[in-house]
């Protein structure tokens, strides 16, 4: 009973180690034997049903050949947030970066159409060589500190609330959590998810 329950321990042991280890991201060879195990269990379990609360409106291939391009134009964007916002939803998130100006006109329409309703879109956060952590001290130690942060046009920014997209990942780029703040020096901005929460219950 004695040597079984030492191998017992001892793998209980190296077991814990390896499972620590790979949940701070710090073991390369297993965090790739998991992605393929995590891709393989995704297509055993087949597609799963989104919750009732979320619609997702996806910019997919076929909207691509519809359109002919992509990324898709600020004026077809502007009819889809339209199109949207008709039907009454709480917040209307827009996982797109607005940093570059368009078509003056076409641009003009997009932030009508974010103005005219609750809505969302997307910082980005800039780290320098690619370092998403710094350790330090105080309540903030554990908030990913960018260098700066990637902002929308201005028009855009004014006509919807902002969050920050950016996802921590581990060493060989699989995503692991989303983290509700950020911050780049003295400056703290919440996440995309957390901001969208914000303007859905209309809360702060």
């Amino acid at each position: 009973a004695l040597p079984t329950l030492i191998a017992l321990v001892l793998a209980g042991l190296w077991g814990a180690g390896l499972g620590f280890a790979h949940w701070r991201g710090t073991m390369s060879f297993l965090d790739r034997f998991e992605a393929t195990m995590t891709d393989l269990r995704t297509l055993f379990r087949g597609p799963a049903t989104p919750p009732e609360l979320i619609t997702i409106v996806a910019i997919d291939d076929e909207t691509v050949r519809h359109e002919g391009s992509y990324p898709l134009s600020r004026a077809t964007l502007a009819r889809i947030v339209d199109t949207i916002g008709r039907l009454g939803p709480k917040a209307t998130a827009l996982d797109l970066l607005l940093v570059d100006p368009g078509a003056k006109d076409s641009d003009e329409a997009l932030a009508r159409s974010l103005g005219g309703s609750r809505s969302v879109i997307a910082a980005a956060a800039v780290y320098p060589g690619g370092r998403q952590w710094t350790l330090g001290e105080g309540p903030l130690a554990r908030v990913p500190d960018a260098e700066r942060f990637l902002w929308p046009l201005k028009a855009f920014s004014d006509a919807a609330a902002v969050g920050v997209v950016n996802v921590v990942t581990d060493k060989t780029g699989t995503p692991r959590f989303v983290p509700l703040l950020f911050r780049a020096g003295d400056l703290l901005e919440a996440s995309f998810c957390l901001r969208v929460a914000t303007v859905a219950t209309g809360e702060d």
